[in-house]
Parts: C-alpha cells; sequence; structure tokens
C-alpha cells in the first residue's frame, strides 16, 4: 500500500513538472536567447521521469522504438554538431550537446508521458494551449498598441525607418522576446497564433452538451489565436488556417479506415518518388552547376527566387570562393561563407533569403541531417495517420496535435524566416536548433507513438494498456 500510494505521488509529481516545462515551451520562456535552457531542463525531467516511472523496455521494445526514432537521432547529432554551428571555442560543443539532448529528451517525454497514470492527453494539450495563448496574447497587444488595428492591411506598402534603414510595416511585429519588446518579421511572430488556432478544427468532434467544458476551453484557446490573426489581418496565416480547416472538415465527414486503402499508399508512393527526385536534381544542380538546368524552362524549375537561394548555398558549402570540392561540406555550410553561383558572387547573407526550413538542416547541418529530417516528415506522417484513424477515443485531442504538426510544417516550409529580428538583421534564428515550437513539434513526434505490439510495459505486467 505504500509502494503504491508513493508511486502515485511520483506520477503526479511528474505530470504537473513535464506540463510546466510544455507551458513554458510554448510560452517561448526566454525568447530566442534561451532555447538551449529549456532543453537542459527537458533533459533533467526526461531522466528523473524515467529514473522514478515504473516502467521497463523489453528487448523488443527497444527494438521497435529504435527504428520509429532513427531518423530523428540522427538529425540530432548531425543537425547539432556541425561545422555550422561549432567553433575553436568550448561553448559551442556543450550548446550542441545541450540542443541533441533536448531533441531527444522532448521525444522521450512524448513516449514517457503516455505511461504516466492518470496523465491524460487532454493534460497535455491544455498546458500547451495555455502557454501559446498567453504569449499570443502579450504580443497581440504589443503590435496592436503599436500600429493599430488591421495593421497589417491598412500599412502593407507602408514603410517605418530605423537607424537608415527601411523596414515595411505590413511586415513586421512587436512581440516579447524575452524579457524585453522586439521588432520582428509577422511569419514569425504570428507562428504560435497559427498553431493556437489549430484548436478550433477539434470543435467538430466535440460535443457542446457531453463536455461542454472542455468544449468552452478549446473555443476559447482556439479563438484567441484566430482573433489575433483577424485583429493584425495576416491574410498568409488566414488562408493557411481556412486551408487545415477543409482537411479537418473532409477527415470529419469523409469515411476513412484504420489500414490505408491500396491507392493511398499508390499515391503516397508516387508522390515521395517524385519528390525525392525532384530534391536529387536540386541537389545535383547546386553542387555542380549545370548550365542546362539554370536558364530556359528548366531554370524556372532548378533555378527560381525560391530555389536560388539553396543553388547559392550548396555553392557556400562544396565551393567556397570558387575553390576545389570541399568535403567538410557534407556536414554543413561555414557561417562566413561566401562563393560564386551562375556568374554572380554571394556571401553568407543568402541564408536569410531561404524560406523552407527543411533547407536550413541543409545548410545547418549538411547532407546527413537535411535527408534525416526529410524521413523523419515521412515517420510523422505515417505515425501521425496510425495515431488518428486507431480508435475514436481522445479524437478532439488527437485532432488538435495533428492540426498543429501540419499548420507547423506548412507554414515553415513556405514562411520560414530565419533573420526575424528587425532591428538586428544579421542575427540568425534557426527554426530546428533550439527551436521551442519546433521542440513541442518533437514532443508530439515522441506523443503518436504507436507500437504494433506491446512496446511499453509497467513492470510486472504481462500487457501493455493504451
Amino acid at each position: 500500500m505504500k509502494e503504491t500510494a508513493a508511486k502515485k505521488n511520483y506520477d503526479k509529481i511528474i505530470s504537473f513538472v513535464i506540463m510546466g516545462l510544455l507551458f513554458l515551451a510554448s510560452f517561448s520562456f526566454g525568447g530566442t536567447n534561451y532555447g538551449y535552457l529549456m532543453n537542459a531542463l527537458a533533459f533533467i525531467v526526461a531522466v528523473i521521469s524515467y529514473a522514478f516511472l515504473d516502467i521497463k523496455f523489453s528487448k523488443d521494445e527497444q527494438k521497435s522504438l529504435l527504428i520509429y526514432a532513427i531518423p530523428l537521432i540522427i538529425y540530432a547529432i548531425f543537425g547539432s554538431f556541425s561545422q555550422f554551428w561549432l567553433n575553436s571555442g568550448f561553448s559551442s560543443i556543450s550548446m550542441s550537446l545541450i540542443n541533441a539532448m533536448g531533441i531527444l529528451s522532448f521525444f522521450a517525454l512524448g513516449i514517457l508521458s503516455k505511461k504516466i497514470e492518470g496523465f491524460k492527453i487532454s493534460y497535455v494539450i491544455f498546458s500547451i494551449l495555455c502557454g501559446l495563448a498567453l504569449i499570443v496574447m502579450i504580443n497581440t497587444i504589443i503590435s496592436l498598441s503599436e500600429y493599430g488595428f488591421f495593421y497589417m492591411a491598412r500599412y502593407a506598402n507602408y514603410e517605418r525607418f530605423y537607424d537608415g534603414i527601411a523596414y515595411t510595416i505590413g511586415d513586421e511585429a512587436k512581440i516579447l522576446n524575452g524579457f524585453s519588446a522586439a521588432f520582428v518579421s509577422a511569419s514569425y511572430s504570428y507562428k504560435p497564433a497559427l498553431l493556437l488556432s489549430m484548436a478550433l478544427p477539434a470543435l467538430l468532434f466535440m460535443s457542446p452538451k457531453e463536455n461542454k467544458q472542455n468544449f468552452i476551453i478549446t473555443a476559447v484557446f482556439g479563438g484567441v489565436g484566430l482573433l489575433s490573426l483577424l485583429l493584425v489581418f495576416y491574410k498568409s496565416y488566414l488562408l493557411l488556417f481556412l486551408f487545415l480547416v477543409v482537411i479537418a472538415i473532409l477527415f470529419r465527414f469523409l469515411p476513412h479506415k484504420e489500414e490505408a486503402p491500396k491507392w493511398e499508399k499508390i499515391v503516397g508512393i508516387v508522390i515521395l518518388s517524385l519528390g525525392a527526385l525532384y530534391i536529387l536534381l536540386i541537389l545535383i544542380n547546386g553542387i555542380f552547376e549545370i548550365s542546362a538546368f539554370n536558364s530556359g524552362f528548366l531554370g524556372k524549375i532548378f533555378n527560381n527566387r525560391f530555389i536560388l537561394p539553396i543553388n547559392q548555398m550548396l555553392q557556400g558549402m562544396f565551393y567556397q570562393k570558387g575553390n576545389s570540392f570541399l568535403f567538410l561540406g557534407i556536414f554543413g555550410m561555414s557561417s562566413s561563407a561566401e562563393g560564386y553561383w551562375n556568374g554572380s558572387s554571394f556571401t553568407s547573407g543568402i541564408l536569410g533569403n531561404n524560406i523552407m526550413f527543411e533547407f536550413s538542416a541543409l545548410s545547418e547541418g549538411g547532407i546527413f541531417s537535411f535527408v534525416s529530417l526529410l524521413a523523419l516528415l515521412v515517420v510523422v506522417i505515417i505515425a501521425a495517420r496510425k495515431f488518428l484513424f486507431s480508435n475514436k477515443e481522445n479524437m478532439p485531442e488527437k485532432i488538435i496535435i495533428a492540426m498543429m504538426l501540419l499548420a507547423f510544417f506548412f507554414s515553415s516550409s513556405i514562411f520560414n524566416d530565419v533573420e526575424p529580428l528587425k532591428s538586428q538583421s544579421t542575427t540568425y534564428v534557426s527554426p530546428l536548433y533550439q527551436n521551442l515550437l519546433f521542440s513541442l513539434m518533437i514532443y508530439f513526434f515522441g506523443y503518436i507513438y504507436m507500437p504494433k505490439k506491446d512496446t511499453l510495459r509497467k513492470k510486472g505486467d504481462l500487457s501493455y494498456e493504451e
């Protein structure tokens, strides 16, 4: 009896600690400069949780979980320990180590959360939504007090000047960054609002009569996110919100099976094959600068304004200033890289022109980091589908997680900004390295893991219950 009571106390304490960590991460505590602190805390919490929770892993369990986590492990290593992030100082090594441990720790916490007795999925969701709602309200109030309502539409073509540099008012916001206010890009500022608004599609799967309290809480949290986007009138994110809502509606009313139908598998394989071929050709052209790919019709495909920074990035990684092939480019781009592409010179400033976070993994961590991140995205899609279709229990919470994952990856693939600080345009802010929103997605990646067999068991149990 004493042992059971002690275990329950440990479960409660660890539950509150994990929820507190998730709240602080979603609140972006400390801003862009303190991501390492949250990663370090995640590692400590993960170690303590595993030490005190009554959980063990069999050989089959370890193997299944390891296979699932392989892309993440590879990314954590190559995305953290690369020539982009490492220098001669010890601090860079320690920061990279903290980043790698943080990524794996958030993943581990997602796995462990499902086994804590009494720790419901709704607790996870409400902790994260609460943190997001708080930072969204603060940032929205600061921005509106600076510019007024609907300023992104009203001042779309207006500029302000700071230190002799012009900034478009309709493309920026003022937020709480750490412990002070800062001007940042709109895509960076309102991403938490977009993620928060993803609570609203869950209302399609809830009954206000059967669960009135959760319905109201979800509606309020989601409404804060959508209201923020409406009050500043961020057209791009509003359109993305509507697109994702349509996806949720289709999922709600169209029939679907737990086992993926044959046509879905075929379509998925075709899309993956075409995407892999396109990316391979981009890498080949970027490294070897094939003239036929950079002019005419093919130039519109392989050297347009979206791909041009990637081509320059690859040249900076492998042929800085026109030198011979640089082997270290495989492990990322030097932060001071310069070179030539298609007859024009460029500097490391071209990283600021890249709007796709997947290719940030390429410049930051190199080829292995890039490929492992793409593999991770594929695994997340497959796992999320299984997570959603496995059963109809906790569907509102499952939808919120799925919608947040989609919102994060879509927005990061289309509107990514690695230089969001307007008054410090040369400050690089990674969408992956010590990025707390990305850490939350990694937590979800661990949470949606659903084993084929009994993969997590309590000590002494012969079966595993979801």
